[in-house]
């Protein structure tokens, strides 16, 4: 299948040990015709904070699936 795609589209530019690693992270809630409350702007600050907490090295990662993180 790799070499398929490959053949198609060439081979991945940069290659793995020089691709980025690090990337950046925003959120952005929206409302229709109204300031975000102070109740909502909490509840994404909160949001953001755990999404971005580091997990512990010996800790797997959360669980991901349809809705929230389980």
């Amino acid at each position: 299948m790799i070499a398929q795609i490959q053949a198609l589209d060439g081979v991945r530019t940069p290659g793995p040990a020089t691709s980025q690693k690090s990337f950046s992270l925003g959120f952005i809630a929206e409302s229709f015709g109204r300031t975000l409350t102070p109740t909502e702007i909490t509840f994404y600050d909160t949001l953001a904070g755990h999404y971005t907490k580091p997990v512990p090295d010996d800790q797997a990662p959360p669980l991901v699936g349809v809705g929230w993180p389980r």
